[in-house]
């Protein structure tokens, strides 16, 4: 006999929310799961399945310039890249 906690089945709808909650949270996404008891695995899947590309996104060059990003104006700049498979990788300065 298991002594696993059954998993929660979620809709699709409740995914959503989750990412969006996730999003506007300002954490980790290994963090948010953690704190939600969401398996980290299932949260990337479903994170992927939200952020699908559209059509006009695919139009976007492969580089984007960032020479043009004055840090006299701002306080310092922060870029996410999403690898895929839930990889991640923050660049920040200020």
């Amino acid at each position: 006999m298991s002594n696993q906690t059954p998993r929660k089945r979620r809709t699709r709808q409740q995914w959503q929310q989750l990412i969006e909650q996730w999003q506007a949270s300002g954490v980790s996404a290994p963090q948010f799961c953690s704190e939600h008891h969401i398996a980290y695995s299932s949260f990337c899947k479903w994170r992927q399945h939200f952020s699908t590309p559209t059509d006009s996104e695919n139009d976007m060059p492969g580089f984007i310039g960032l020479s043009h990003i004055s840090t006299e104006q701002t306080q310092g700049w922060r870029i996410i890249l999403k690898l895929g498979q839930g990889v991640e990788l923050e660049l920040s300065q200020g």
